[in-house]
């Protein structure tokens, strides 16, 4: 009887120990599925903050250059990038890649920064 007690107990408790390790397995191989993703959105987020700071960097180059040289080419190259190129839209790939509310209202709003100094200029 203390036998067939003992290995029942010994039995559940190896069904348990069992279970937790295969829970504990399938949560790590989740969560490195979930880095790797993170990995990318990080790479991704950091291209399109690059993205945003050249395309204003170029308007503004653009807008001084045609004020200073008053070469009409810049103008035209600062008007183009605006309402043609408009490589500082970042917020529908922001949407795709499914980002942070806070990620998004941080670049939303440069974006917007980025809007109003082209109407100042």
């Amino acid at each position: 009887m203390k036998i067939a007690f003992q290995f029942k107990a010994v039995l559940l408790i190896t069904t348990v120990l069992f279970i937790l390790i295969s829970f504990t397995a399938h949560q790590l191989v989740k969560s490195e599925e979930q880095q790797l993703i993170d990995f990318k959105n990080k790479e991704r987020l950091s291209d399109l903050g690059r993205q945003l700071a050249s395309g204003s960097d170029y308007l503004t180059n653009e807008i001084r250059r045609y004020v200073q040289l008053g070469d009409k080419k810049h103008f035209d190259n600062f008007w183009r990038e605006v309402n043609e190129t408009k490589s500082r839209e970042v917020i529908k790939d922001l949407v795709e890649l499914d980002v942070s509310y806070a990620h998004f209202w941080c670049m939303r709003n440069e974006e917007e920064l980025c809007s109003f100094l082209v109407y100042e200029e």
